[in-house]
């Protein structure tokens, strides 16, 4: 069964990024500080105003960036 995280807050979101974060550099799968930056870039990402004509970014697409970085780092990792 796979655990499904409430991300339907920008507040939500920090927390279940922040408690992976913590997870992952307890595995030693990924230093705490570098995750940290990998979250503020994100959460930072949502409250700037885009170029002229783009919408701004939407809490959908930044889970769905994370879970592709995830994903991407996962498969690199594992190949090493």
């Amino acid at each position: 069964m796979a655990a499904v995280a409430n991300v339907g807050s920008e507040l939500k979101l920090q927390g279940t990024l922040q408690h992976r974060g913590t997870a992952m550099d307890q595995c030693r799968l990924l230093d705490c500080a570098y995750h940290e930056d990998w979250v503020q870039w994100f959460l930072q990402s949502i409250t700037k105003e885009g170029p002229s004509g783009v919408g701004t970014i939407k809490l959908e697409q930044i889970v769905r960036a994370d879970k592709e970085l995830g994903r991407s780092w996962c498969s690199n990792r594992l190949s090493h």
